[in-house]
């Protein structure tokens, strides 16, 4: 297959690695230069229909599936009698590679970790199990990030024909207990896994083992798991208790989701580091003691020694040192957006919403508030008694919403409900937080009972890019991605939404980057904002306009 050209695209160039379903090679992609990876399934597996089946609901699974820490789908084509996935190419190797070179640091292992539950939140959110979580599906880019790959054995939560009957589905040493038993998988099943993988890492080994799958099967499913301060004492008391909650047979003592893992093993991080800042503060100060003692003696000794006796001299021309008190200026905590020169301008988008922009200027919003004064003018919001308990405040003239169960929504109020509209909104990530994305959804209407149609702009400016994305019920799809635009935490970020009819435009810090055709547009609904995060999620919005356009 070296050198065959796939598709009228993707240039085979050569074999990277073998895995159960099939070969994979890198290949050029000339429609835009990059290097990808081709999964293509081997011939003998061809002929299991249950394979080729897996195999196609590996692209299916990708398909869906947009994160920072899973490996991006492009593409799925049958090439002759080849089925082949087209995925972005990972050239960093696997975090198989890594764990044989010993254990990891402690703090290193953690980020790892988060990373991969954050990426396991958002398969769980759309209903999709992994399976078979393990290092070598865990592939790292140049700059350490992991990302989550193979979906071949993944399961959506609504049920398919994947495996036959009495067919175990992963691999030994990650295996869940209940995978072993064949019973039906869940969140946990990957809960346990991932466990597993910290496990190693922090150890090097895993924790049960054996030459024969029967004997990692007996050890699972009758021994617990080896204490691991035992192994490596260094590790704190909290990570221990996380991985020990993970690797517990009993599911009603396991974590239920993955973002429970997240928030403990968030939490841990942040009391081993307060732990670590007390002892190095203590030590720097035992120091600087040890530094004292010898001038404390000097003084001493000087002041002890017998001095001459002899008239002061008054020097007839100094100028004493005087000490400037000032006061701290008081600036806006929200720097002035500036957009990333780099960024292309979409030509609709700019033709769509320049007129309608132009057509504003001078005109009073239907609402506004810059969040100068403690005011409460913005008093709607879905979690009852958010201004009284503080989790929906203003700070330095700007809003502040958080909340530690993971999300906190905020109702725009009634004066969003609109089918056309003009949107400004300032968003700005806190330093000091794990936020991981603030999103904007308009439209959001009901189309059934407990089913809404909605419009939704995830930012992750951690990370550096955007997604906008449509949702239907439980049809849920990410429509556009860029990494364009978005200044980098700690600025701020201006977005403006313009929807009028059936077409909808986005600017990014004043610039058009997104544009759309779409139906659904003409619905008339209402807003909100969204804070979330694995644990602590605090968000902070300003200089909110809107315009009705109808």
């Amino acid at each position: 297959m070296i050198g065959q050209i796939l598709n009228n695209r993707y240039k085979v160039t050569e074999r990277i690695g073998k895995g159960a379903m099939g070969v994979v090679y890198r290949a050029n992609d000339s429609k835009n230069g990059r290097h990808v990876a081709l999964k293509v399934i081997t011939n003998e597996l061809i002929i299991e229909p249950d394979m080729l089946e897996r195999f196609k609901r590996e692209g299916e699974t990708l398909r869906q599936l947009k994160h920072p820490n899973i490996v991006e789908f492009i593409d799925a084509f049958e090439h002759e009698e080849y089925y082949v996935i087209v995925m972005e190419y990972i050239s960093g190797g696997s975090l198989y590679d890594l764990i044989k070179k010993g254990a990891f640091e402690i703090e290193h292992a953690n980020q790892l970790v988060l990373g991969l539950c954050d990426a396991l939140i958002r398969s769980h959110d759309l209903g999709i199990i992994h399976r078979d979580l393990k290092p070598e599906n865990i592939l790292l880019t140049e700059n350490g990030t992991p990302k989550l790959a193979d979906f071949g054995v993944a399961k959506l939560n609504e049920g398919t024909r994947m495996t036959r009957t009495g067919v175990q589905v992963g691999t030994p040493y990650y295996m869940a207990p209940e995978a072993w038993e064949g019973k039906t998988l869940d969140v946990q099943a990957d809960i346990w896994s991932l466990g597993v993988v910290l496990f190693e890492m922090l150890t090097g080994k895993v924790p049960f083992d054996g030459d024969t799958g029967a004997v990692v099967m007996n050890k699972v499913l009758t021994t617990h798991p080896p204490n691991l301060r035992t192994l490596r004492n260094e590790i704190p008391s909290e990570m221990v208790k996380v991985v020990s909650r993970m690797l517990t047979r009993d599911k009603k003592r396991r974590y239920q989701t993955m973002r429970e893992v997240a928030l403990d093993l968030e939490r841990s991080q942040i009391n081993s580091s307060s732990s670590l800042k007390k002892q190095e503060t203590s030590k720097s100060q035992f120091v600087k003691f040890l530094y004292a003692i010898p001038v404390l003696i000097g003084v001493i000794i000087l002041y002890q020694w017998p001095q001459p006796s002899q008239n002061p001299v008054t020097p007839s021309n100094t100028i004493a040192p005087t000490i400037e008190k000032t006061q701290p200026s008081k600036t806006s905590i929200l720097p002035v957006s500036t957009a990333t020169p780099s960024c292309p301008i979409v030509s609709e988008a700019e033709t769509f919403s320049k007129l309608i922009l132009e057509s504003l200027e001078g005109v009073e919003p239907t609402f506004q508030d810059d969040f100068s004064t403690n005011t409460n003018t913005w008093k709607e919001n879905r979690i009852s008694g958010a201004w009284q308990a503080g989790t929906m405040e203003i700070v330095d003239g700007v809003l502040r919403f958080k909340d530690i169960v993971g999300q906190n929504l905020v109702d725009t109020g009634s004066w969003s409900s609109a089918q056309d509209f003009v949107f400004e909104i300032d968003q700005i990530l806190p330093e000091g937080y794990n936020t991981t994305e603030q999103r904007i959804t308009f439209h959001l209407y009901e189309i059934g009972a407990n089913t809404y149609a909605q419009y939704s702009l995830q930012i992750y400016q951690k990370a550096g890019y955007w997604t906008f994305r449509k949702s239907r019920g439980n049809l849920v799809e990410d429509i556009a991605e860029s990494r364009c635009g978005l200044n980098p935490s700690p600025e701020s970020n201006r977005f403006t939404f313009v929807v009028q009819e059936n077409e909808f435009a986005l600017l990014v810090n004043n610039i058009p980057v997104y544009y759309l055709q779409d139906d659904d547009l003409a619905e008339p609904g209402w807003m909100h904002l969204l804070c979330y995060s694995l644990a602590e999620a605090v968000c902070e919005w300003d200089n909110v306009k809107f315009w009705k356009l109808n």
